[in-house]
């Protein structure tokens, strides 16, 4: 019997970021590395629709990533290429810039398992 309305997406990961504790501008600063490595909400797309290559405002990049807010930053499809050091390294540094910092928990999901950490 055929799969309705689901189709099989190889390409990129799934990635959920949460935040516990006081956010502050946390949220926004993830939400451009996000969207400046073409990644998207998959709750609301399909598929990358960003180019790369191609040059988009950030305002563009929201918009073809689901239409999310610039505070959105919760769970986010990115490709292979993804830059997860960059990423992980680029939370501590935000974080840590917090008076009362935050704990932040990445879970990276692929194939169906999960790995996690807190940075």
């Amino acid at each position: 019997m055929a799969k309705i309305g689901i189709e099989e997406h190889t390409e990129g990961y799934y990635i959920h970021i949460h935040i516990k504790g006081p956010k502050g501008n946390l949220p926004y600063r993830i939400n451009v590395f996000m969207i400046k490595n073409g990644s998207f909400d998959p709750k609301s797309v399909d598929e990358f629709l960003m180019q790369p290559g191609v040059e988009y405002t950030d305002v563009e990049r929201r918009q073809l990533a689901g239409g999310i807010s610039d505070s959105y930053y919760q769970l986010w499809k990115v490709r292979e290429a993804f830059p997860c050091q960059a990423f992980e390294q680029h939370i501590r540094e935000v974080a840590d810039e917090l008076s009362n910092r935050p704990k932040v928990r990445i879970l990276y999901i692929r194939d169906n398992n999960h790995t996690g950490q807190y940075v």
